[in-house]
């Protein structure tokens, strides 16, 4: 699993169930963000050999099929209104109370996330902008674990999956992209 630091913001966005686009939800931002691991996913393609005598007479192979990434996300403090989104359950007050049916499980959501880019340089590297990366059609969103450090510092971690959403064949959009930009939208 590769390991992304220096990331400046989140931002996690509800979608309808077909990963489209929900134009009455309200985005939620964090600065609180530590690091972020991303793990891509395949499936492996069947590989079958065909035998005849006491020789191989063919190998076929399928191809893997790239399916997304699994990410694990390391915030530096609590934040309920991106635990709703990414795991459920409800706010009262400043309470998080875990999903208890269906109807509080979380929905699809948009994960956008700036990571610093730095200038090389043999003394001081300087920042040169933004990677973004933006990872379409997030499911599956879990609480990882939760550690209390020494000085009670409360760090959050949620587990999730960003997929290629093929639900609809006209606009299938990539389940990762990352690109340079000058600065945080």
């Amino acid at each position: 699993m590769a390991l992304i630091e220096g990331i400046r913001k989140i931002r996690v966005t509800a979608e309808l169930d077909d990963g489209s686009a929900d134009g009455s939800a309200v985005a939620v931002e964090s600065d609180m963000i530590q690091s972020m691991g991303i793990a891509p996913a395949y499936i492996d393609g069947v590989e079958v050999i065909q035998r005849g005598g006491d020789a191989v007479k063919g190998v076929f192979k399928e191809d893997d099929t790239f399916m997304g990434v699994n990410l694990t996300l390391n915030l530096a403090a609590v934040e309920n209104a991106i635990k709703v989104l990414i795991a459920g359950g409800t706010i009262d007050g400043t309470k998080w109370i875990a999903p208890r049916d269906a109807n509080e499980m979380p929905y699809p959501f948009r994960l956008e996330v700036w990571q610093i880019v730095l200038t090389e340089s043999e003394s001081e590297s300087t920042q040169d902008g933004f990677m973004k990366h933006e990872f379409a059609y997030c499911k599956r969103g879990r609480l990882g674990s939760k550690d209390a450090a020494q000085q009670a510092f409360s760090n959050e971690q949620y587990t999730l999956e960003a997929r290629t959403n093929k639900s609809d064949p006209s606009n299938i959009e990539g389940a990762w992209t990352h690109d340079e930009v000058a600065a945080i939208e």
